[in-house]
């Protein structure tokens, strides 16, 4: 993969959804440099399976597709338990993705909450999966997993992956809810 310099465009993704809701709105906001320069959405299934393939097909009918140069992630789920697997986008998309967090990732926690569901193996495998390929770093306050990208070259990007993401999340916690809430 080539270095990345600044002014790359990257797209930031998040997720909002009301309790009682099938589905959870996903918004994704493409921008560089602090500025939004497009916005981008679909949908997934609460707790489901369909993530991945949503956001890889959100991404490759945007116009912006081939400028993206980097996705960021409220964390590898979106829709509850829908987990993003970060490895197979970094794979087909041909870009490296960064899930950021405020708290460090905790797989036990996430594997304890995917136990109800009926496909908790193959959801625990490739939970595990994502573990074992991605590189985890604290950087700026944040902890960030990624693929594609060591921590240290994506450092030079936090600024305004944080921003597009706390913009993303505004935006998608204002619609889903009438008004935005929370924090990323």
């Amino acid at each position: 993969m080539p270095a990345l310099k600044r002014g790359i465009r990257i797209l930031a993704i998040d997720d909002s959804f009301k309790r009682g809701d099938s589905e959870a709105l996903v918004i994704g906001i493409i921008g560089r440099q602090g500025l939004i320069e497009g916005a981008i959405s679909s949908s997934t299934k609460i707790d489901g399976t369909d993530a991945t393939m949503r956001i890889e097909e959100m991404v490759r009918r945007s116009k912006y597709s081939s400028q993206i140069a980097l996705i960021v992630t409220n964390g590898i789920t979106v829709g509850g338990l829908n987990i993003v697997d970060v490895c197979r986008l970094n794979e087909s998309l041909n870009l490296p993705i960064v899930a950021i967090t405020r708290k460090r990732p905790r797989v036990t926690a996430l594997l304890a909450a995917m136990r109800r569901l009926d496909d908790y193996r193959h959801r625990a495998a490739l939970v595990r999966k994502i573990r074992d390929r991605i590189s985890i770093a604290r950087l700026q306050g944040f902890y960030i997993q990624s693929i594609g990208i060591s921590p240290k070259a994506a450092e030079k990007f936090m600024p305004d992956a944080v921003n597009l993401l706390r913009a993303t999340h505004i935006i998608a916690s204002g619609v889903a809810h009438g008004e935005s809430k929370g924090r990323i």
